[in-house]
């Protein structure tokens, strides 16, 4: 893939914070593949706007229509799944002391953790350790599966998963997309 940045634009005076900038650009690639997904990427980074899942438009739903619902991930949310506990390695490495503060310590045989990224507001960034249940429930949506098949999958995870009280979380860190019925 190639990029080229033809055109920079934006401000009206030397040293201060432009209220707007443009960028006009040329991008190439190989395949197609690698066009749709940089244009997913490029979608996903200016996505934050985009509506979420409604709550409320879900409790209308039909009961029996919400097994069979197509969920997805909000297009600017992202699962990350990793066999050592990258969240916690992340974490670890966000601190706000000086060159010499200490690193805490990692626990590195806790294993596998999946982290969801998300971008709740413009310029927001948040990074969340998911639980057994919410990871299953999000990696199975990722999957292009149902409503119901991510629930069951949750709850093979973690039984006593609470999809109410989850699903408030999830909306809250707009990992999930609307939906049409």
């Amino acid at each position: 893939m190639t990029l080229n940045v033809g055109r920079v634009s934006g401000g009206h005076s030397k040293n201060t914070v432009p209220d707007r900038a443009e960028a006009q650009l040329d991008l190439r690639f190989c395949t197609r593949s690698d066009g749709e997904h940089l244009v997913a990427r490029v979608r996903a980074a200016n996505a934050p706007d985009a509506s979420g899942l409604d709550l409320t438009a879900l409790a209308r739903m039909d009961p029996e229509a919400l097994e069979g619902l197509p969920l997805s991930l909000h297009v600017a949310a992202s699962l990350v799944y990793s066999p050592f506990p990258a969240f916690d390695i992340w974490r670890a490495h966000q601190h706000n002391g000086g060159d010499d503060e200490q690193l805490a310590q990692i626990d590195l045989p806790i294993g596998p953790q999946t982290t969801l990224v998300s971008r709740p507001a413009a310029l927001e960034v948040r990074v969340s350790l998911l639980g057994p249940g919410n990871a299953a429930f999000l990696s199975t949506l990722a999957g292009h599966s149902s409503f119901g098949a991510a629930y069951q999958a949750a709850v093979l995870e973690e039984a006593d998963y609470d999809l109410a009280s989850r699903l408030g979380d999830l909306v809250c860190m707009r990992a999930l997309a609307t939906f049409t019925a």
